[in-house]
């Protein structure tokens, strides 16, 4: 029987093709290992699925310092580990978000089927996008807040204000490189078809308004969602022959769930996306010094909850 594993990655824009020729590899010492043909194999692969955000601040990017150890690593980390990291961690190390220090972040829904069963909405980001001024969390224009404290803490201090520009600035702007970009990975195991798992990603929009609000999609952000069920696995080889020039007809069966009630994994994939941007910038919290002494701030998470509670925003 093959195995069915297909990796998903992230890294930086200059690593993608090293990273999905490693895990290229990695699928093929897999099939070797478990005693594959090569006819099996060659009947069976699919190719890896690699995102990638722009690093160039705070990594050297010319070193193209991955290599096929360090994604062997992160493939068997993903397999045996426990601990869920977030922030400055794999392809989230030298990202940005909303200005401040950004990364990986995850989120998870449950849902309950009328059988009993219950079906799980992951969503996995590596943030890399906006301008603080745009951030809102719960509502609440935090960014615009942050932004104008520390306008005023820089007037008053104009040591401090040296040093912010040259690490975080609310007014800034460089075109392309502060607009950034954003991978958002929707994974669930509820059974779902391409058509389904499309407008599953589409809705990823609504979780990461909620965080960026009028600052995303711009002209030089790149804003990509990808969504995948692990419930249906096609059957498309064919059985008891192999392919020829007219095989005979063979059909497989496969579940989808009806969409009169897919509004519930839309509200899923909006929760989780907007908690997971979140949680890539409260990972990050101890902020991150780069190439040539850079040093982004992390997200002020203190300062923030007492924002939020001034609001009334309960977390």
């Amino acid at each position: 029987m093959f195995l069915h594993i297909q990796p998903l990655a992230l890294t930086n824009s200059v690593s993608l093709g090293k990273v999905w020729d490693a895990i290229f590899l990695w699928m093929m010492e897999q099939s070797a290992k478990a005693g594959q043909d090569e006819l099996t194999l060659n009947r069976n692969y699919g190719a890896p699925v690699v995102g990638e955000t722009h690093d160039g601040y705070l990594n050297d990017m010319s070193l193209s310092a991955i290599e096929k150890r360090h994604v062997y690593e992160a493939l068997e980390a993903a397999m045996t580990q426990e601990d869920v990291q977030e922030g400055s961690f794999g392809g989230g190390t030298g990202m940005r978000c909303h200005q401040y220090k950004g990364g990986t972040g995850t989120a998870s829904r449950v849902v309950s089927g009328d059988d009993g069963k219950q079906y799980t909405v992951g969503v996995l980001v590596q943030s890399n996008y906006g301008h603080l001024v745009d951030m809102s969390i719960g509502g609440v224009p935090i960014g615009r807040i942050l932004a104008k404290e520390k306008e005023e803490k820089n007037k008053e201090n104009a040591v401090a204000a040296a040093s912010a520009s040259t690490s975080t600035s609310a007014s800034a702007s460089a075109g392309r490189v502060d607009d950034g970009s954003i991978v958002i990975y929707i994974i669930t195991d509820a059974p779902l078809l391409p058509h389904q798992l499309t407008r599953l990603a589409q809705r990823a929009t609504v979780g990461l308004a909620q965080v960026g609000g009028r600052g995303i999609g711009r002209t030089f952000s790149g804003d990509i969602f990808v969504a995948l069920s692990t419930h249906n696995i096609p059957r498309e080889q064919l059985v008891g022959t192999t392919p020829s020039l007219r095989p005979p007809m063979q059909s497989f069966s496969v579940e989808a769930v009806r969409n009169e009630c897919i509004d519930l994994l839309f509200s899923c994939v909006a929760e989780a996306t907007e908690e997971a941007i979140l949680n890539s910038l409260v990972g990050a919290r101890d902020g991150f010094t780069g190439r040539l002494g850079r040093k982004i701030e992390g997200l002020p998470v203190a300062r923030v909850a007492e924002l939020l509670e001034k609001y009334l925003v309960k977390v």
